[in-house]
């Protein structure tokens, strides 16, 4: 079963930064993810959707 969550950097096209099952586990990744690029990063939020097969930017 896939995660509900992916984390992606678009910084210098890094690409995937993780998989997570909630967004607790995202922002978590996101604080450390921050701290080991010293905020040269730049991320997005992904959410898996049954409707398209792939996982899709998440909006707020």
């Amino acid at each position: 079963m896939k995660k509900k969550y992916k984390l992606f950097d678009l910084y210098e096209c890094y690409g995937t930064v993780g998989y997570y099952d909630t967004m607790q586990e995202v922002r978590k990744a996101i604080r450390e993810w921050n701290e080991a690029t010293d905020g040269e990063c730049n991320l997005i939020v992904m959410e898996w959707s049954e409707v398209y097969s792939t996982y899709c930017v998440k909006r707020s």
